[in-house]
């Protein structure tokens, strides 16, 4: 699992670069690929957070939101508080 600030940068980075390319076929790809449970929740924040304004350009953005709030119940965070301004 990816864990530490100097393991989630470069995706972050990679992610934030897709966005600003509008790149939204990969960033569709990116969420309807990727397994939630396996990386920290920061990155799957920043995911859904810098991908926000262009949302509705990326298809799948709704159902991994809708992911997230199952597995981050299921992981026993309040999603009310983490998603707060996404949901």
């Amino acid at each position: 699992m990816l864990t530490t600030t100097k393991q989630i940068m470069p995706y972050y980075s990679k992610i934030s670069d897709l966005i600003i390319e509008e790149d939204f076929k990969s960033y569709n790809k990116i969420l309807n690929n990727i397994k939630i449970n396996e990386i920290h929740e920061t990155l799957v924040l920043s995911l859904l957070r810098v991908s926000y304004l262009k949302r509705k350009k990326i298809s799948s953005w709704n159902n991994f939101l809708d992911e997230v709030k199952i597995d981050f119940h299921d992981r026993g965070h309040d999603i009310n508080k983490l998603l707060i301004g996404l949901i």
